[in-house]
């Protein structure tokens, strides 16, 4: 509608109508405009369970009608009690659903987050303390990265090595492992370093940029969330055996800095921009930054924003900033959601008829895509959305029977096992079939190149611990943050964190409880 009553600037408002018919829907709406749309979150860890609020504020610019129509993605219509009317919109993420007021409601269940898994009894520990000393005895640990990338996939192979280490009494290893982070963690940290890395704050763009860079994070401002993550993982591990390292007048300052900076969680943040890479709407982040391509922005490797809201999380929980902690479990239960449906078409309705292939590799704001950013192999192709492998990456696993589809798929697609980064897909087909997944390993172990972020003794504490422990169950929830439940031949195995200072009980929603010590993870 255009008015100009008494020299008024006027207004126009535009719908598209799925029919005709639906005119006498959308005209009372017409009048109502929407002035805000904010986003809020609520986690809730006694029940397992993330509340999130979607509102639109508007003013009525003629009558009495406020409210809007709002059109739902399938993993916000999917996942709300909100009423839906029976109009609906066809949208590159499949069929969406609209709802009529001021606002809608999400509920989702919080599967937790751990930051190592446990190393089972079966598993050879002078074996995977060999594996461990090939790393620290290496001429070169960090492989020869200088950037902020791989750098940081150095800082969390290594770190993965920590827990591991602590689990079978090779104190020597884990305390070797946490003096190598910490070195090169402050020399990235520290502005007047004498070594290669440091970050450096853009007044003009608000953002950290770390240098060197690489693959458009500092003229770009691409894939900050990803390359960022390796730091606050590997800073998390540091935290757990060393709080006062990750204290925020001492390293802590600096780690939530890069936090705020890919996705602050402050709308009022001077420095930052609330939630850079991460979308609240669309349910998952987005790696351009200028995002200036004709089909919008684009997300590859969803599974290393999977690995930053993990980071973030942990090491919120391990310096006790409960904030923090609520944004890596905002981000990281909110994108599991989004990614088994619009990269894996988990539901089976959102990848078009002609859609060949079983995977988006890329998501693109008009649609998804097979190809990736370079001429990689299919298992790349796969691969680069479950990357890097951590306690955090058990989300993959949530559905074992869809996890084990897309492992067939890659096979079919390929005529054979994964040749390229095979210690990636083990590791992912191990969260359906672990003891395939543990054979395979066990044939090639000492003659395959593992994958530039992981290790061999990480891989086999993986798959080792899968074959003894079995399928995730998401059927018990804890009232903790971080937990995890595996399921073998109907026994169950329980698995929480304690990141806080004084022991704790965690109460398992099958009845199950299990007392933690500080720091440690504790199994059942």
């Amino acid at each position: 509608m255009l008015r100009t009553e008494d020299e008024s600037p006027g207004y126009v408002s535009v719908a598209l109508l799925t029919s005709p018919d639906d005119l006498a829907t959308f005209e009372p709406y017409a009048y109502s405009f929407v002035t805000d749309t904010t986003v809020s979150y609520d986690y809730d860890e006694a029940a397992a369970t993330l509340s999130t609020d979607y509102n639109v504020a508007t003013e009525a610019r003629e009558g009495p009608e406020t409210g809007s129509l709002l059109a739902l993605y399938p993993h916000q219509w999917k996942e709300s009690g909100t009423e839906l009317t029976d109009l609906s919109y066809a949208s590159p993420r499949g069929e969406m659903r609209v709802v009529e007021g001021d606002g809608f409601t999400t509920e989702l269940t919080t599967h937790g987050l751990l930051p190592s898994m446990p190393t089972v009894d079966e598993a050879d520990h002078d074996r995977l303390r060999r594996l461990i000393d090939e790393e620290l005895n290496a001429d070169d640990p960090w492989k020869g990265a200088t950037d902020t990338y791989w750098t940081g996939k150095a800082l969390g192979r290594l770190a993965q090595l920590v827990p591991i280490a602590e689990s079978i009494d090779y104190t020597e290893g884990r305390d070797a492992l946490l003096d190598l982070l910490r070195e090169r963690l402050e020399d990235w940290l520290t502005a007047d370093s004498n070594g290669d890395g440091r970050f450096y704050y853009d007044e003009t763009w608000h953002t950290m940029i770390g240098y060197p860079s690489s693959f458009g994070a500092d003229e770009q401002i691409n894939d900050h969330d990803f390359h960022y993550g390796y730091y606050i993982q590997a800073a998390a591990t540091v935290a757990r055996y060393d709080r006062d390292w990750a204290a925020d007048d001492a390293w802590g300052g600096m780690i939530k800095l890069l936090i705020r900076d890919a996705n602050s969680p402050d709308r009022d943040d001077e420095m930052f921009p609330f939630l850079r890479s991460f979308s609240p709407y669309a349910g998952h982040g987005w790696a351009s930054g200028h995002a200036g391509f004709g089909s919008g922005n684009n997300q590859e490797s969803s599974s290393e924003g999977m690995h930053f809201a993990a980071a973030t999380a942990l090491f919120g929980a391990s310096t006790g900033d409960e904030e923090l902690r609520d944004l890596g479990v905002y981000m990281h239960t909110t994108q599991a959601s989004a990614m088994s449906r619009y990269w894996q078409n988990a539901d089976g309705d959102v990848f078009p008829e002609e859609f060949d292939p079983d995977i988006a590799a890329m998501i693109w704001g008009d649609g998804g895509d097979y190809r990736i950013w370079w001429d990689g192999a299919d298992e790349e192709h796969y691969g680069i959305n479950y990357l890097p492998i951590t306690a955090a990456s058990l989300y993959l696993g949530h559905d074992p029977e869809h996890a084990g589809a897309m492992y067939d798929s890659l096979t079919d697609r390929i005529g054979g096992e994964p040749e390229t980064w095979r210690d990636i897909h083990w590791a992912h087909r191990a969260l359906s079939d672990a003891q395939g997944a543990l054979a395979a390993f066990e044939e090639q172990w000492q003659s395959y190149e593992p994958e530039d972020g992981s290790s061999k003794a990480h891989t086999y504490q993986w798959l080792t611990t899968l074959a003894g422990m079995g399928h995730v169950d998401t059927s018990v929830t804890a009232d903790t943050a971080h937990y995890a439940v595996f399921e073998e031949g109907g026994t169950r195995s329980h698995v929480a964190f304690n990141p806080e200072t004084s022991p704790i009980d965690v109460a398992f929603s099958d009845g199950t409880t299990l007392t933690v010590e500080p720091g440690e993870v504790a199994t059942g």
